[in-house]
């Protein structure tokens, strides 16, 4: 499975007795001086004795190395070592000098909820006349048009309608200023609570990206450019004018490096030129003396080169710098990095680093890799000397550890090669005092099996094909692998739904006329086949059975369909708390395996029929996944946008009311918890308070929503302070620039469009103090097209 639990176990242990091991002396007793040695002397057989049998990252003997190496948990091992974090303002530290980041994951800090609390409500019975028994019917019914949902009122006791203000209102919190000047009563829907607290999470990334990141990241890349810079100048100087791989690898390093910080500095028109105004989108002029480097002049013809191409994004060219061709198009600046100069150039600076140094050269074998032999030689060695360079700086590994760490639990990273893997298979072949001069020099007569081992020892990793690893095929030599300083962005979704796919996978039954499954392919031969995958493939695999409409059942009517969706759904059983808190995607599942498989008993009426479960908790379910691969809505206080047309309001309806879905509320309030202490202890919020701000804030509405819950549930009417909070809470933010609201996932004959354009309205029948109660509120409004690719 995806996480080793006896190597965690042993892990853990290990980090106790090591942090024994470094507890200070000076508390103990200055006079006893034997017995503080006897302590240290038992203290230390024991470390020798954990470590001897403890199972570290790549521990083991060289020799039993010989079989494929299988580098892969669902936890993203970072490029750090085992020494100490310090607590020093050039980098974030921690809480306590002997906190080591290795030892460190985001599920250290969760804490599963406790769902004990046991309803205690007065229902009704299903079916009513809700003309007849509902308060508010007819108020409600003059101010949304209610006709054709009568029926779905009287069944299930709840109704989902078209947004009929959708020109008025297309988000949530416009929707609900509207309903609250209109006076209905407002349902908080799980909905809101999803999409609110997954807003909040993008906004606080993006404020850590530019207060916190972007500085680290002009730190690491200079302190590494310097290095490089200071070697590349000595051998430069020593060799002179010459045909050498070694000086040419260090060239490349130095040239990689100031790319970045090309990237990352300042231009002209990104710089505030006006001392007495502030401009949150632009640096200041004290921040463009900072972030400026000079860049010597036999180097700056390749670098502008690199960087005028990187700017323009605009196709296929071969790069000055890496030798080979790369679509440029890549560095399009996506619309929410563009609205502050430190994010474009950030975003940039991060997708410069996603370059790779190929492992393989073109050759027979491989006739599609993109260097020949001479320019690979050049590449492996400049690969060699940033890993070198990142093994003998902690501060800096340390640094980009951190860094590496938020990115992949926030955008999602796949899992491959890193200078990790380099390192270690480096040290296995040579030794760790391995001298990257001589294993490339000219002069090396083993030269090309010496890198024809490294080649070798690093194919022979294998990495989880869920978490993005690329595919290895025996003898067969992938163009695309290699060292990457930061892995691409990842989203486990092309693997789980191209296990969907396949001419294996052909229909039960073959649709006559008309082809009305839209998963459904024709190949040249004239069979059909399964072709494309849908949304609700995600729902079915984290919950087999539960999906129950003639959408799914016609494009799920497929030979090895069942079967494969089994074998998914027994290996994500398998994860424990360090893989659903890996990152936000398993977190984000997890969040849809409890709206799929919470327990109803003693819950309203409406919350017991599977009508409820069919339309309304997949509906959520499917609209979080889809909102997790959105941007963020960039939002504004209320009351300071005065462009708004919705007006002010000051009354208050007693009749609103929460969807009572306790056990999601409290695992809203986990998974924040688990990141506002995992910022706090890594100190990556010292350089940006708004982050933490943000996230106490939410925990703060959480906490709220959570006590007005557990009073519904207890048979007690909200008051006005409950009243006040909830108009508050989804009334008090503007959205000032929209995401689109829309992503795509590309298979070879098809194209899954999934969308959460405009809202729904949910209405629901509860119970109020003996009254029948509407209240309504907004949803999701999830939609899936698949068309031909």
């Amino acid at each position: 499975m995806f996480i080793d639990q006896e190597w965690k176990k042993e892990e853990k242990k290990f980090s106790g007795i090591s942090d024994e091991i470094k507890t200070d002396r000076k508390s103990f007793y200055k006079n006893i001086y034997v017995i503080g040695g006897l302590f240290i002397f038992f203290a230390l057989i024991i470390f020798i004795c954990i470590t001897k049998f403890s199972f570290p990252f790549f521990s083991g003997d060289k020799n039993d190395h010989n079989e494929t190496i299988i580098a892969t948990n669902t936890v993203q091992r970072l490029p750090i070592d085992d020494n100490i974090i310090k607590n020093d303002d050039d980098y974030f530290g921690t809480t306590t000098d002997n906190v080591k980041a290795e030892d460190i994951s985001f599920a250290d800090f969760y804490k599963a909820a406790v769902n004990d609390f046991k309803p205690n409500i007065e229902s009704y019975s299903l079916p009513v006349n809700i003309k007849a028994d509902v308060s508010n019917y007819y108020d409600i019914s003059r101010k949304l048009n209610l006709d054709s949902n009568i029926e779905d009122f009287n069944n299930y006791g709840f109704a989902i309608l078209e947004n009929q203000y959708y020109r008025e209102a297309d988000n949530f919190f416009d929707l609900y200023r509207l309903l609250i000047n209109k006076d209905m009563p407002l349902l908080i829907t799980s909905d809101f609570l999803i999409y609110y607290y997954q807003n909040v999470f993008k906004s606080a990334f993006k404020e850590i990206e530019k207060n916190a990141f972007y500085d680290n990241l002009w730190s690491i890349n200079k302190k590494l450019y310097d290095i490089a810079l200071t070697r590349y100048k000595r051998r430069s100087s020593a060799v002179g004018l010459a045909n050498d791989p070694v000086l040419e690898g260090q060239r490349l390093e130095t040239v990689y490096f100031a790319v970045a910080l090309k990237l990352l500095m300042p231009d002209l028109e990104q710089i505030n030129s006006q001392d007495n105004f502030i401009d949150e989108a632009r640096f200041s002029a004290q921040e463009a003396d900072y972030y400026y480097f000079d860049i010597p002049e036999n180097l700056q013809n390749q670098i502008n080169q690199e960087i005028n191409l990187i700017k323009s994004a605009s196709g296929e060219n071969k790069s000055p710098a890496l030798l080979y061709p790369i679509n440029y198009k890549v560095f399009k600046v996506p619309d929410n990095y563009k609205s502050s100069a430190k994010l474009n150039n950030f975003y940039l600076g991060m997708k410069w680093l996603n370059s790779f140094f190929p492992l393989y050269y073109r050759s027979d074998e491989c006739p599609d890799c993109l260097l020949d032999y001479n320019d690979w030689v050049i590449n492996l060695a400049a690969a060699g000397y940033i890993t070198k360079d990142l093994q003998d700086n902690q501060d800096i590994k340390n640094q980009w550890a951190i860094i590496y760490k938020f990115i992949s639990f926030f955008s999602g990273l796949r899992h491959d090669l890193t200078y990790l893997h380099y390192a270690w298979a480096m040290n296995e072949i040579f030794g760790e005092n391995y001298e990257i001069e001589k294993i490339f020099s000219s002069e090396n007569i083993n030269r090309k099996s010496d890198l024809l081992n490294i080649q070798k020892k690093l194919a022979s990793f294998k990495f989880s094909d869920i978490e993005g690893g690329f595919e290895r095929v025996a003898d067969s030599p992938e163009p695309d692998l290699g060292m990457r300083l930061l892995q691409n962005p990842y989203w486990p979704n092309d693997f789980i739904l191209k296990e969907f796919i396949g001419s294996e996978m052909t229909p039960l039954e073959v649709p006559e006329g008309k082809n009305t499954y839209s998963t459904l392919c024709k190949s040249k031969a004239g069979f059909f086949y399964r072709c494309g995958g849908m949304g609700l493939d995600i729902i079915n695999m984290l919950e087999p059975g539960i999906v129950n409409n003639d959408y799914f059942k016609e494009n799920s009517n497929y030979v090895h369909y069942d079967f494969r969706i089994k074998k998914l759904n027994e290996q994500i059983n398998g994860f424990d708390n360090y893989t659903w808190n890996n990152n936000v995607y398993w977190i984000t599942l997890d969040l849809d395996k409890i709206l799929l498989t919470y327990n109803n008993e003693g819950l309203p009426v409406f919350f017991r029929h599977d009508s409820w479960k069919q339309k309304k908790d997949i509906n959520t379910a499917l609209g979080a996944w889809v909102n997790l691969h959105l941007a963020e809505d960039i939002t504004v206080n209320y009351y300071e946008n005065k462009s708004s047309n919705l007006g002010s309001y000051s009354q208050c309806n007693l009749n609103n009311y929460i969807e009572p879905n306790l056990p999601l509320v409290n695992e809203l309030i986990s998974r924040n918890e688990m990141l506002m202490n995992m910022l706090a202890i890594l100190k990556v919020t010292n350089k940006t308070n708004a982050a933490s701000i943000e996230l106490k804030d939410l925990n703060d509405k959480l906490k709220n929503t959570k006590l007005i819950i557990e009073k519904e549930l207890s048979g007690a009417a909200i008051d006005s302070d409950n009243c006040k909070f909830i108009n508050d809470f989804v009334g008090h933010l503007i959205i000032e620039t929209s995401a689109s609201k829309e992503f795509s996932i590309l298979f070879e004959e098809k194209v899954l469009s999934e969308s959460i354009n405009g809202l729904k309205l949910l209405a629901v029948v509860y119970n109020n103090s003996g009254k029948k109660i509407i209240a309504v509120g907004p949803l999701f409004n999830y939609m899936e097209k698949i068309t031909n690719n």
